[in-house]
């Protein structure tokens, strides 16, 4: 079998499953699950931090806005909807917004 032709028959389906995979850890993370916000953290930090310099050279600052940011996702993730911003817009924007208030 072809390489082309297993992941064309493979992508629907591993689709599905992400999704579900989503939908069960926003459900955990919403409940307060501390090992789904650990998985938050290891899969969005290196991203939200790289923001986060940019505007902020110095890497303590920005060590310090980045845990700020997800200190505000962990006590405001019930307020995320997901129909209106992926997780990872909604936590770029909290950083972006914590981040301005300290410039």
């Amino acid at each position: 079998m072809q390489i082309s032709n297993l992941s064309s028959e493979l992508s629907e389906p591993l689709l599905k499953v992400s999704r579900l995979e989503d939908d069960l850890c926003l459900i955990k993370l919403k409940s307060g699950d501390k090992e789904s916000f650990k998985m938050l953290y290891k899969l969005y930090a290196p991203a939200l931090y790289g923001s986060i310099v940019r505007s902020i050279p110095d890497e303590i600052k920005s060590l310090e806005i980045l845990e700020n940011t997800f200190t505000y996702a962990w006590n405001n993730i019930s307020s995320f909807d997901e129909s209106k911003n992926k997780i990872f817009i909604w936590l770029l924007k909290a950083g972006k917004s914590i981040t301005n208030k300290s410039l």
